[in-house]
């Protein structure tokens, strides 16, 4: 099933940062023009993730999965066979929508399966699901620059082609697993949603900026590289560690941010961010990169357990998945005007230099945002274990 993670997220979203700069040279689009491309794929993945429920409510979890997960494959595919940009725009925009349909049931049918198995085993199990996405990012930085030194920036379709290719490998793995899960239990919903935002907004306004720096800084980072000279097998490397950290850091946050107070552990995870963000500014030395790619990487997936150990200490249960539904509002938000914002500056005379400092820029402006977020009256203890 962790496959299923690494197809939404690995496949079929972050895989676009190593296929762009083949894109830009072959089909001479500026970087405005490109960052659209994962602009639509961000409000796609917003709008799936938000439906998905009601989906899997009225045609059951696992049908519900088998259409998104094969849908997302398809779209991948879609995306290597033209390069008119609305058929792109087009397969971009349901391929986002897919992506969050698969990523959201498939994590509903694992935490419907684990729930009366104890916590630690649910944990353990939401774990490896979620670090799926780190295998994806890994596979991809594997395939795609070996595949296009091979035949060229001109062959960027086919690095789609192998995309939907191994979203299709990973349809086959992860649908068998489903005949062995449950089906989520579906609740009426409530007659409210709304929770408590007063005294929350720091870290609201916080989660909107990681949004628009990380996925600007994914975007464009590798066309940044090449454009700095750095070599196929640098790039290959730089993306394998990312993968490799997100997979692997999980649970080390997890310990670090139960204990932190406050805005400071959401504070933590960006500072890391911004710095990874930093290097690859400063300079090309192969060790740095990998560092930064580590650093980075780590901060990927530790975002939505910082603010979901936040919205635990200070709300009540029964607010607290309005309060994620927000959170993740507000990075799907920045995502979307991220991409678009900063590839505009990366058309300007200052270059795609510009576009990755706006990024860091954003990233750093959270961070300090964040450090203003306080514990409420009240706030709850949160142990380790839940934090995992």
């Amino acid at each position: 099933m962790a496959m299923a993670s690494a197809s939404s997220l690995g496949f079929a979203r972050f895989s676009y940062s190593l296929i762009l700069p083949a894109m830009e040279s072959t089909l001479h689009w500026d970087y405005q023009k490109l960052g659209t491309l994962n602009t639509v794929n961000a409000f796609g993945y917003l709008f799936g993730a938000f439906t998905a429920t009601s989906y899997s409510s009225k045609f059951g979890a696992k049908k519900t999965f088998t259409f998104a997960i094969l849908s997302l494959a398809v779209m991948g595919v879609l995306t290597g066979i033209s390069s008119n940009f609305e058929i792109l725009i087009l397969a971009r925009t349901l391929s986002g929508l897919f992506g969050g349909i698969t990523f959201v049931v498939g994590g509903g049918l694992i935490s419907s399966t684990t729930s009366h198995l104890g916590s630690k085993v649910a944990a353990t199990a939401s774990g490896i699901y979620y670090a799926g996405a780190g295998t994806g990012i890994l596979v991809s930085g594997l395939a795609i620059p070996p595949l296009l030194s091979a035949f060229g920036q001109s062959s960027w379709k086919l690095g789609w082609i192998a995309m939907g290719a191994l979203c299709f490998i990973s349809a086959a793995l992860a649908l068998p697993q489903t005949r062995r899960l449950s089906e989520p239990e579906h609740h009426p919903k409530k007659a409210s949603l709304k929770f408590p935002i007063r005294g929350l907004e720091p870290s609201i306004i916080t989660s909107a900026l990681f949004g628009a720096g990380y996925i600007s800084f994914v975007t464009f980072l590798i066309a940044f590289m090449t454009a700095e000279g750095s070599t196929g097998a640098t790039i290959a490397w730089f993306w394998a560690m990312l993968g490799i950290s997100a997979m692997i850091t999980g649970p080390i946050w997890g310990r670090a941010l139960a204990r932190l107070k406050g805005g400071i552990g959401l504070a933590a995870v960006l500072f890391v961010a911004t710095i990874g963000t930093a290097f690859p500014l400063i300079t090309k030395n192969f060790l740095v990169l990998m560092i930064s790619a580590f650093l980075f990487g780590s901060s990927i997936m530790s975002v939505a357990t910082s603010y979901t150990i936040l919205a635990q200490r200070n709300l009540e249960q029964r607010f607290v998945g309005s309060a994620i539904g927000v959170y993740t509002t507000a990075i799907a938000f920045g995502q979307i005007v991220g991409p678009i914002s900063v590839g505009t500056l990366s058309d300007s005379s200052h270059g795609i230099r510009l576009g990755i400092v706006a990024s860091l820029a954003m990233l750093l402006a959270g961070t300090l945002i964040s450090l203003l977020q306080k514990d409420q009256i009240g706030a709850k203890n949160i142990s380790v274990k839940a934090a995992n």
